[in-house]
């Protein structure tokens, strides 16, 4: 996390949301999933129109059985 925050310096703004969603996987498959989620929702907040995004936040919320937040992602 520490090397993105500081990879991300040396990033134009407008790229910061490809690297929100590479740590939302890390965080995703290290299973923490309340950091995932805090990525997942900056990236949509950064970039709303990435499809990726949405339907991967989707699909850890699917796999934790959160069925309601899945159903309100895709939505």
């Amino acid at each position: 996390e520490r090397l993105a925050e500081e990879y991300m310096r040396s990033l134009p703004e407008p790229n910061h949301w490809k690297v929100f969603l590479e740590l939302a996987d890390i965080a995703k498959r290290d299973n923490r999933l309340s950091k995932s989620r805090k990525y997942f929702k900056k990236v949509i907040q950064l970039q709303p129109s990435c499809s990726q995004a949405w339907l991967e936040y989707a699909k850890m919320e699917e796999e934790c059985g959160k069925l309601e937040k899945t159903q309100t992602l895709l939505a």
